[in-house]
């Protein structure tokens, strides 16, 4: 039997890469890439400088929350777009033209089913789509399951890349946090598709030095590569588990979850780390 919302054909509910691109296609390019035959493995991108962990950072603080933990759609929608940014920094084709494209046809759903529905949050949508028996397939619903568990594969990547040694290969730990969570959900070609794309991952010293040009200001020298870059990797994961809470629990506790089930409270990290743009209080 299937899992909710896995899928024989598309990567996720959006399937934008495989319609656009062909899975046989692309599979060969990013196999070609891993094995360092093509140019999709470049690992230096453009430096996007102190603006982008601000800009990230503020979405984030954004999201409306309801009293009663529904999420406002609006809101969380300009989260995940904004944090999509992160991916030229985390770089390679996987993310940057595989899964950011396969998110975003998946939050173009979510919008349309809303609109659908004439509701503004994330959980009312999904109550709306329940209540009238909506096919799962192509729903809102599904399109927010798989969201969230490639936001939940993201989460736990954070997390290795904070607890693994700094020797530890960015794509070993990649495919860690890919195990313990979307595996489950894919068929074989999936599987393999993502273990060539997990190859294509820059290094763990190229991403550090991305995410030191993004939260450091022009001026300011970092003593530490290593040490400043997940400072800001683990304001950015602490952020992620805070925006993806509600929704993880509304789907677990209403049984719309039954593979990809991962306690965030365990992927948080040292909650009194701060935002390295902001001055000690």
């Amino acid at each position: 039997a299937r899992s909710k919302g896995s899928s024989p054909v598309e990567l996720g509910a959006g399937g934008a890469a495989w319609r656009g691109i062909g899975a046989r296609s692309l599979t060969l390019r990013l196999v070609a890439a891993a094995r360092g035959s093509a140019p999709m493995c470049q690992s230096k991108v453009e430096l996007r400088g102190r603006a982008l962990m601000d800009e990230v950072m503020e979405t984030f603080r954004r999201v409306e929350v309801l009293h009663d933990g529904r999420v406002v759609t609006s809101t969380f929608m300009d989260a995940v777009e904004c944090f999509l940014k992160i991916f030229d920094i985390v770089g390679g084709a996987f993310f940057t033209e595989l899964v950011r494209s396969d998110m975003r046809n998946n939050m173009e759903k979510i919008h349309r089913a809303c609109e659908k529905a004439c509701v503004r949050t994330l959980q009312d949508m999904v109550s709306a789509e329940q209540a009238t028996r909506e096919e799962f397939e192509g729903s809102g619903t599904e399109a927010l399951l798989w969201l969230k568990r490639t936001l939940q594969f993201i989460l736990v990547l954070f997390s290795y890349m904070l607890t693994d040694d700094d020797d530890t290969p960015l794509s070993a730990s990649a495919a860690r946090a890919y195990e313990e969570t979307v595996k489950p959900c894919h068929n074989w070609l999936l599987r393999n598709l993502f273990d060539a794309g997990l190859q294509c991952l820059p290094s763990r010293d190229d991403v550090y030095a991305e995410l030191i040009a993004a939260s450091i200001p022009c001026d300011g020298k970092a003593t530490n590569v290593a040490t400043e870059a997940k400072r800001t990797l683990r304001i950015l994961q602490n952020a992620l588990a805070d925006l993806l809470s509600s929704i993880v629990q509304f789907y677990n506790t209403n049984a719309l979850e039954d593979v990809c089930v991962v306690s965030l409270d365990s992927w948080r990290h040292d909650r009194q780390a701060q935002h390295p743009l902001q001055s000690a209080t």
